[in-house]
């Protein structure tokens, strides 16, 4: 399935059980926006620039409801200051957590700390150390577009989906199969997501 048919089975199922969570929701990206991240870290795949035509992240990510598996989505402009201050962190140390780190990354995936190719495209949404990351220069045997886990003080990069569309595809069938807890205190709302391989 494409990046959008499953975007709409998403929505479907928030519209009927979660519809606050699309009052989140920006619209859609700006061409300058699209243009100053291309400028930085290259062409985007499709069906990323598909889904943030749609949305452009939501209006607060401090506070979003982290309907992305936990995860909140960032606008490009937000993409684009995450990813520069990870790179400001990483040159400022010399590259030294590359050198001195006991990184170990999944297949296909550089071992290095921090890339300048790599985009920040969602951080968790109870946890700003974690984010969701669109890798744009994967190492021998990745996948350009293929999606990865960074926790800034743990020596682990795991690839948590292929592609944009495939993880949509999972998040839907996981809302739709009925996996995700919903649960409702006065004006609160909370999505429990299951647990996922560290």
């Amino acid at each position: 399935m494409t990046a959008l048919a499953n975007w709409q089975r998403i929505e479907t199922w928030l519209r009927a059980n979660v519809p606050e969570a699309l009052d989140e929701l920006q619209g859609p990206a700006s061409a300058g926006s699209f243009e100053r991240v291309v400028a930085v870290v290259g062409d985007l795949p499709v069906e990323y620039r598909e889904l943030m035509e749609l949305h452009d992240g939501v209006t607060a990510p401090e506070c979003g409801l982290g309907v992305f598996e936990g995860f909140v989505l960032y606008s490009l402009d937000s993409a684009l200051r995450a990813r520069d201050v990870m790179l400001e962190v990483w040159r400022g140390n010399a590259g030294q957590f590359d050198v001195d780190g006991d990184m170990v990354p999944d297949a296909g995936v550089r071992k290095c700390w921090w890339h300048e190719h790599w985009l920040p495209i969602a951080v968790s949404s109870d946890d700003s150390r974690t984010t969701i990351f669109l890798d744009l220069a994967p190492a021998p045997g990745g996948r350009h577009g293929q999606l990865v886990r960074h926790v800034v003080d743990v020596d682990r990069l795991r690839v948590v989906a292929v592609s944009v569309s495939a993880w949509l595809e999972r998040i839907a069938c996981a809302l739709e199969d009925g996996l995700v807890a919903v649960e409702r205190e006065d004006d609160t709302v909370l999505l429990t997501w299951p647990r996922r391989q560290t």
